[in-house]
């Protein structure tokens, strides 16, 4: 039986697919691979999935496939919460703790209560009204402790950090983490009380553009730093090449661009694969630190020594540092 309230909550899902899956594409597409933004990628298609599946629910298929795809969207909306506290713990370079462990041992309990013993989500029927969910006895803890509670330890967190730096960089992301965090509480809260399912696509649509905004206002290009030290590098007579954790090229003076023959590289570009070219691996240098090799750039031959060191902050690599030397 397909109601007018399935057409509209089928639309609304099927709008919050497309719409994560756009940004999954878009910020994909950027081949960015920093931390905060595969964590965002891998919240974005949590929820897309999740969409996904509940608009297949909406839709005028057999009860037993809405069933099982039911378990399957419980399995994806379960750690939302957590995954939400993981972009934030990444925001603001925290380690993982007991706190962070703690929810990832509830949604862990959660997911194996609502999938083998179905203690979230009981059932799901078909009415006059449409598509009707019989909610389960963990379904309010469920939804305090799974999405709730991880969400507000997150606010607090970024809060605190805001408060101690009074960095004005921080300023937009955090309104947008705020306002995206708040929307989702309130969604969970106004689904349990009143059963109005629909707004949970509605919600989640605002609370992607949210998180992602705060993901682009923060550091979605990568590896940052100031101008001072762009200064730096073109006054260093050595080349020098900083990439992030992934490889990528995020600084590179005029020096190594000579020595290498790669004037005007796009930043985005990888700097093993430039390596490669002379037979040299990362895994080389972080065996032994430094290689020689030979540049043969429009007949001038040029022998040079590169040498590898991470950047680090505490035990996690933020990014590399190659330093360039013309041999004489």
């Amino acid at each position: 039986m397909y109601s007018h309230n399935d057409f509209v909550s089928s639309l609304l899902a099927l709008f919050n697919f497309l719409f994560n899956s756009y940004i999954f594409v878009y910020v994909s597409a950027q081949k960015i691979r920093t931390r905060i933004n595969k964590a965002f990628l891998l919240q974005t298609g949590f929820i897309s999935m999740w969409a996904l599946a509940d608009y297949i629910n909406r839709m005028p298929i057999e009860i037993e496939y809405k069933q099982t795809v039911s378990l399957f969207a419980q399995l994806l909306y379960i750690p939302t919460g957590l995954l939400f506290m993981n972009i934030i713990y990444i925001f603001i370079n925290r380690k993982y703790d007991y706190i962070f462990y703690g929810i990832l041992v509830v949604d862990i309990i959660f997911a194996y209560l609502g999938i083998s013993k179905k203690l979230i989500v009981t059932d799901i029927i078909a009415t006059s009204a449409g598509t009707v969910i019989v909610k389960g006895p963990l379904f309010q803890p469920f939804l305090l402790l799974c999405e709730v509670l991880p969400t507000l330890i997150a606010i607090t967190l970024i809060f605190n950090i805001s408060n101690k730096g009074k960095n004005s960089k921080y300023r937009k992301p955090i309104i947008y983490i705020t306002g995206g965090a708040t929307v989702s509480i309130l969604s969970s809260l106004l689904i349990h009380y009143t059963g109005i399912a629909p707004v949970g696509s509605f919600s989640l649509v605002f609370f992607s553009l949210s998180i992602f905004l705060a993901v682009y206002n923060h550091d979605f290009m990568g590896l940052s730093a100031e101008d001072a030290v762009n200064e730096l590098l073109s006054c260093v007579y050595d080349g020098i090449v900083i990439t992030d954790e992934s490889g990528i090229i995020s600084h590179i003076n005029e020096k190594a661009s000579g020595l290498l023959g790669i004037a005007g590289i796009n930043y985005k570009f990888r700097f093993g694969e430039i390596l490669a070219n002379y037979g040299i691996s990362l895994d080389m240098l972080k065996t032994d630190r430094e290689h020689k090799f030979t540049v043969d750039n429009r007949s001038v031959k040029r022998d040079v020594i590169v040498s590898y060191s991470e950047i680090k902050s505490g035990n996690i690599v933020k990014g590399n540092i190659f330093i360039i030397k013309e041999i004489r």
